[in-house]
């Protein structure tokens, strides 16, 4: 779980600051939600699971899933293997944009959940997926 953890963090904090990335979804920021509840109750980190929204919608994401190496996609989490998935493309993709939207899920998000890899590897392949 811990490196699970690790991974989470150090992969949200990358994101959060890469300029094709609209939004972090992350407990473990701070400015998140959920940031003074987490450092409450999970002192040693929350999880590895990061929700984010990249800029460019559903095509944008739709690119960056296809030129993912290191992650697969799936719809689990929790694996030892890094997962992403994009719901506009995937579990919501009878919807259009405008059914995402009213659901509350915006058609550029995308969500991973770190697995056990190399941290420095994951942020290299999410790295180069944001900018292919």
């Amino acid at each position: 779980m811990a490196r699970h953890v690790e991974n989470g963090q150090a992969v949200a904090e990358f994101l959060a600051s890469h300029p094709a990335v609209e939004h972090v979804s992350y407990s473990g920021l701070p400015g998140d939600t959920y940031y003074e509840t987490a450092q409450k109750y999970l002192p040693k980190g929350g999880c590895g699971v990061v929700s984010f929204e990249i800029r460019g919608g559903r095509p944008a994401a739709e690119s960056f899933m296809k030129k993912l190496k290191l992650a697969a996609i799936e719809t689990h989490v929790a694996d030892a293997r890094t997962c992403c998935l994009n719901p506009a493309t995937s579990t919501h993709r009878q919807m259009n944009d405008e059914q995402l939207k009213a659901a509350g899920i915006p058609a550029g998000l995308i969500r991973i959940s770190c697995g056990l890899e190399d941290k420095e590897d994951l942020i290299n392949d999410l790295k180069q997926a944001l900018e292919a």
